[in-house]
Formats: C-alpha cells, sequence, structure tokens
C-alpha cells in the first residue's frame, strides 16, 4: 500500500502485483503483466491525475485488473486520434472507473457509459478485456439497541456487481464507516459492451457484527431481502441501513497474532490503537477458542459477549499472553453488559500462560472456570 505519492508517471511490470495507492498525485499509470494466468490487481483510491503525455494514456493496463475510485482527470492531450486516452485495456484487462470525471465531464451516470471519457478495448476470446463504469452510493451501517439504532464506525462494507442472471462477477471497493456510521459505496453502472447493471450485493463487517444485503428479487429466494432500496436497485444515489448482527467466530486451529494478521475474516475486527498497537475488537460476539491461542504482540478487546474455551478430557486449549500481547474484557459493547470468559464446562477449566510483557486486565470483565 502507498499513501499520499507525489510523482509522475508510474509504470509496474510483472505479474501477480497487488498494489492499492490511497491519494496519489500523478500524470500517468500504467500496469503491464507479461503473463494472462497471474494478473496484477491494482486499486488506485482518490488519486488525483494531471495528466501532460502527447504520447501515453492516463490508465493504461495489460492483463491486469485496475479499479480507480473518486478521481479528477486534467488534460488537453487526450485524443483517440492520437491513440490517447483516458483508459486503455489492453489484453486480459479489466479497468473499472469510479466516479472518475475529465476535465468536468463525469465518465458516468446511472445508464452507465455517459459517452465523455474517450476509451480503447482490445479483447478476444481467449483474453478478454473491458472497461466498466460506475459512481458512488452510501451505506449506514448499525446495532439494535432497545429499538434504538446505534451506529457504527470502523466497520467495512463492500459492493459486489451482480449480472443479469444474479452472477456475482467482481468486489468493486471495500470502504470504512466513519463516526456517524456512514460511508460511501462504489458500484457499477454499466460497461465497454454497452451493457448496464443496477445490482450488487451489499456485505457489512466489523467488531459489531455482519450484514449481507441481497436483492430483493435474488434468484434464491431464501437470500433476498426486504430490506433491499424500493426501486429495486442499489446503483448511484442509492441508500442502505445495515443491521449488524453479532456472527460467531470460532479459532479451531492453532492461531497467533501473525496468522490473524493475513485472515481477512478479520478485517472488519482489526484496527490500530493510539499508541499503533493492532488490536481486534468485538462487540457482544460470541467467540469460540477451540485450539490454542497466542497473543504475541497484538491484543483482544471483548466488549461484552462471551468467549467460550473448549476444554475437555482430551483437549486443553491454551490462551499464551507473551510481551506486548494483552487480553481485555470489558462492557464498552453496544449491549452494556459485562464480556464474559469462561470453558465450555466448569470441569475442565481454561489455561492461560502469561508472560512477562503480556497482560490480562477484566476490566470489568468476568472470568469463570481458571484451570
Amino acid at each position: 500500500m502507498a499513501e499520499n505519492l507525489d510523482i509522475g508517471a508510474f509504470t509496474i511490470t510483472g505479474c501477480g502485483w497487488n498494489l492499492v495507492m490511497n491519494s496519489p498525485s500523478l500524470d500517468r499509470f500504467k500496469s503491464s503483466a507479461s503473463c494472462s494466468t497471474s494478473k496484477n490487481t491494482v486499486t488506485l483510491d482518490s488519486p488525483t491525475f494531471t495528466h501532460t503525455s502527447t504520447t501515453e494514456s492516463v490508465i493504461d493496463g495489460r492483463n491486469s485488473f485496475i479499479t480507480v475510485g473518486e478521481s479528477s482527470i486534467s488534460s488537453s492531450t487526450i485524443s483517440s486520434a492520437n491513440s490517447v486516452f483516458v483508459a486503455r485495456a489492453r489484453a486480459g484487462t479489466d479497468i473499472v472507473l469510479i466516479a472518475v470525471d475529465v476535465n468536468g465531464d463525469d465518465c458516468a451516470d446511472a445508464d452507465g457509459d455517459t459517452g465523455l471519457c474517450e476509451y480503447d478495448v482490445t479483447s478476444s476470446t481467449s483474453n478478454p478485456s473491458m472497461i466498466y463504469f460506475g459512481g458512488l452510493a452510501s451505506a449506514r451501517v448499525y446495532r439494535d439497541q432497545g429499538g434504538t439504532p446505534v451506529y457504527k464506525d470502523n466497520h467495512i462494507v463492500t459492493a459486489t456487481l451482480l449480472d443479469d442472471n444474479d452472477n456475482e462477477l467482481f468486489q468493486v471497493g471495500a470502504h470504512k464507516t466513519n463516526t456517524s456510521g456512514n460511508t460511501t459505496v462504489w458500484v457499477v453502472t454499466g460497461d465497454s459492451d454497452t451493457g448496464t447493471y443496477d445490482d450488487h450485493i451489499i456485505r457489512a463487517f466489523g467488531a459489531a457484527g455482519q450484514n449481507e444485503t441481497y436483492p430483493d428479487d435474488y434468484i434464491d429466494s431464501t437470500l433476498a431481502s426486504a430490506w433491499y432500496p424500493a426501486d429495486g436497485e442499489y446503483t448511484i444515489g442509492s441508500h442502505l441501513d445495515l443491521l449488524l448482527e453479532p456472527a460467531p467466530v470460532t479459532f479451531s486451529t492453532p492461531t497467533d497474532c501473525a496468522d490473524m494478521a493475513t485472515n481477512a475474516s478479520l478485517d472488519g475486527n482489526r484496527q490500530t490503537t493510539s499508541g499503533g498497537k493492532t488490536v481486534y475488537r468485538f462487540d457482544d460476539t460470541p467467540l469460540t477458542i477451540a485450539a490454542d491461542l497466542t497473543l504475541d504482540g497484538c491484543g483482544f478487546e471483548m466488549q461484552g459477549g462471551l468467549l467460550k474455551v473448549q476444554s475437555s478430557a482430551t483437549s486443553s486449549p491454551v490462551i499464551a499472553i507473551n510481551a506486548g500481547g494483552w487480553l481485555e474484557a470489558n462492557d464498552q459493547g453496544t449491549s452494556g453488559n459485562p464480556a464474559t470468559i469462561k470453558a465450555v464446562s466448569s470441569t475442565y477449566g481454561i489455561h492461560f500462560d502469561i508472560g512477562d510483557g503480556g497482560t490480562l486486565d477484566l476490566n470489568t470483565g468476568i472470568l469463570r472456570h481458571v484451570a
């Protein structure tokens, strides 16, 4: 991940790169991979392009998946007659343009491509390419507390594009909610083959729980969501309020901080303290520890909820808290109830191994069944 780069032209070559750039300022971007089976994946979030090249396009890709979101491009040299484009998708490339404008002209609206942004697509049956167009919707996440919504920050919201047959095509972006529980959401409305889109699956997850919202006419009626927008579309300008439900989390294999850092299912729980340390926060979440858990440089914060350790006559998972690690149990969850740490059975207690510099902080929490 690269933050706030101020550069001219940026090019990546080779295969299998995964690059995220936040708020860069640049002249142009190019991703060129020689192998169609290991494409580059690139996200340019809120880039500013000041394009001056008379020979190179603003965004250029080969065997790549490039997403450009919330971007303004200024250029006096874009011209299809000179093969200089806003976006050039060479063989095996998808380019997704979300809320992109060129010299103030929007590339997309609710009907897809506006025709105001020149592009080029080189495609083949064996290695197809496409350019997608879209803009911004919004969502707000909350937990219910006795009929009152409690809005939640630092939760991730994603939109996954659906085709006409409700097949999932790709996740368009991932966004974190602010202190009011709100976030913008990237959505796709059209493509370079004149296709149009208006349905997405919206997923939200984090410390307070998760939500998965499907179109109300989804092909699998058991998944269809009655709270999908009343006009049957989630597109530019749409909004959804998403109720979070605590989702049980089970650690069934030996796990340490390095394992959790690469576990995508914990992305919404993973936060950074004011001191720069990683903490996993769980808001009234049921947790089960079925194998050894080692906190070696990161923390667990149980904000209410229940942590159960599956100790038995034949299995005794150990919670190890090493230097720089901590486990805290408090009552800061939505319910206001204190967190509880206990064994599944009082017959087989919890085994702790707390080393020098490790911390078990019960705060307002409850601890039972220690071996």
